[in-house]
């Protein structure tokens, strides 16, 4: 629904109701006791307007799909699972009839009755 561009957001004003009371110290990046409760109201109205915006469109029958965009898998229906990956052999190494040990993963664990054991 391109939400950005048909309910677009004003960054200053959020801004502005953030640091309302605030002490900002831009040179050194940092801010204090930000006006919260400003801010969740411009926020929420915010919200408002995006609810408003998304049940206007579709008769209020809209989507995710359409409100969020979406893409669909094209199935490609074999009736048989393919015997092949479509990769080709770029090398090949050694074959063995058996792994080898040196090529084996191993681990080791043991049981102990107690923590100092």
């Amino acid at each position: 629904m391109e939400l950005a561009d048909k309910v677009p957001v004003n960054p200053e004003e959020i801004i502005n109701a953030a640091t309302q009371g605030a002490t900002v110290n831009e040179q050194e990046g940092w801010v204090q006791h930000l006006n919260t409760a400003a801010l969740q109201n411009q926020l929420g109205a915010y919200q408002k307007q995006l609810a408003a915006y998304i049940q206007a469109q579709n008769d209020g029958q809209s989507t995710v799909g359409q409100v969020l965009g979406q893409r669909n898998i094209k199935p490609n229906k074999l009736p048989f699972l393919d015997p092949a990956l479509p990769y080709t052999v770029q090398t090949r190494g050694q074959t063995f009839a058996s792994i080898p040990n040196n090529l084996k993963a191993k681990f080791k664990y043991s049981i102990h009755t107690d923590a100092r054991s």
